[in-house]
């Protein structure tokens, strides 16, 4: 019997499935719902990365660095009046539903920037703040929308599988970016976007009612933003969690501010010395194209072959420091060296481990914790504290230039100092969740 069973097991995947079987654990039947949900992530992400560089070109050209790092600060202050929004909408329709509704919400935004910059309204300031807003909620809302499709167990199984979505649209999206010509009208690329999110649509409009029914008590009146204050405030682990992920959003904000910073200056010498003929807008978008894609690149492959290695053989402790750790060493080289040709190749190789292993051991960080603290608590620290952090860049950025009068290289020694805090703040962590997966 056990060998039939053998011989049949091939037999019991399709072709699709087999392949999906090379990158995780999918069992027969599952085929079509795996590449759906990848599908749309793909699409989501690919849609934020070529958006991301015209982002870019379009602050930095109408407003100028200064004004993007009060920009990011703003994105807080809009997420503190949309997640409370989006929590009471997600409980008046079915999981399906709200999928579609918000999906066509952000490509309705996205016309309406289109048809403002036709119309010659300076749109730099507020795409960029709108651009933040999607990148958090339409993620929050996919992985809303997955854990309906599938069960806990499900899950674990493939959650590695359909997060490689959103790092090969992250890639692919680069790409694209990079392969556009730098000067591009961005308005084309706007409505390129509209139309990606519109196919990023398909899948859950084909999706089956029934496999997509809201799973948590729709009946519950109470503030969900103030109950996941409450729980967070209540329980130690998630307060240092929340705390890590405020303060390593501020030191990566300050640091992509500096980016913008050695940007421009780079442009101003090369526009002095009469080596560059691209405009400003298309020098930008060609540096942030590049950028972003080695981002991506690197990214992608570490989460297909370093990533679940690492974490296995060196636990969630050690990959949690080892982004602040690297962030610490990284911008110590470029302050006390004078290394700043090599900021570029630290932010690259940062983000990318961000993106990468930090994204993946920052979920496992939740799995010893209740249902309610995973989808509310988490909620909160994964768009407000992480968007707080942005906001406190922003005032860091104003007090330091506008009050305190220091130059922009001064700005690392804050970076250094409170990547040490980080570092303390994950080993804390990291004990605790041991602690929490010991057995009793």
């Amino acid at each position: 019997m056990a060998a039939s069973a053998e011989q049949q097991t091939p037999t019991e995947y399709s072709w699709l499935e087999r392949v999906l079987r090379l990158g995780g654990d999918v069992h027969s039947g599952e085929g079509l719902k795996v590449l759906s949900l990848f599908f749309i992530l793909f699409m989501l992400m690919f849609t934020a990365y070529i958006l991301k560089p015209v982002r870019e070109e379009l602050i930095l050209v109408e407003q100028g660095s200064e004004l993007k790092s009060y920009a990011t600060a703003f994105q807080a202050l809009l997420l503190l009046f949309l997640v409370p929004a989006y929590g009471a909408f997600s409980r008046r329709f079915t999981s399906r539903r709200f999928m579609i509704a918000v999906i066509s919400f952000f490509i309705l935004s996205f016309v309406v920037f289109l048809l403002a910059s036709m119309a010659g309204f300076a749109i730099g300031l507020f795409f960029y703040i709108w651009l933040g807003a999607f990148g958090v909620l339409a993620l929050s809302q996919f992985w809303a929308y997955a854990s309906d499709r599938l069960d806990e167990e499900d899950g674990k199984r493939l959650f590695g599988l359909i997060a490689f979505g959103a790092s090969m649209g992250s890639m692919i999206g680069a790409m694209a970016a990079k392969a556009l010509p730098p000067e591009l009208d961005s308005r084309i690329i706007l409505a390129a976007a509209a139309v990606t999110l519109l196919i990023a649509q398909f899948p859950v409009l084909f999706a089956k009612s029934s496999h997509v029914r809201l799973k948590i008590d729709t009946a519950a009146d109470k503030p969900k933003l103030l109950n996941a204050f409450k729980l967070v405030l209540a329980n130690r682990y998630l307060l240092l969690i929340a705390l890590f992920v405020l303060l390593f959003s501020w030191t990566n904000s300050l640091g992509e501010y500096l980016v913008s910073l050695l940007v421009e200056h780079n442009y101003d010498l090369a526009l002095d010395s009469g080596s560059v003929e691209l405009s400003k807008n298309a020098y930008i978008k060609q540096f942030y194209s590049n950028y972003f894609l080695a981002v991506n690149i690197a990214s992608a492959l570490l989460q297909f072959f370093v990533v679940s290695r690492f974490i296995n053989t060196f636990g969630v402790k050690l990959s949690l420091v080892l982004v602040p750790l690297f962030i610490f060493i990284g911008y110590s080289l470029v302050l006390f060296v004078g290394a700043l040709l090599l900021f570029k190749i630290i932010k690259i190789v940062e983000n990318s481990l961000d993106y990468s292993l930090m994204n993946t051991v920052k979920q496992m960080l939740y799995i010893p914790t209740s249902r309610q603290e995973r989808y509310e608590a988490r909620a909160l620290i994964e768009t407000l504290c992480f968007r707080s952090g942005d906001m406190l860049q922003g005032l860091t950025v104003f007090i330091g230039i506008n009050v305190l009068a220091i130059q922009p290289k001064s700005f690392l020694y804050f970076v250094i100092a409170v990547s040490v805090i980080v570092i303390v703040l994950a080993l804390n962590i990291g004990n605790r969740h041991r602690q929490l997966h010991r057995p009793d």
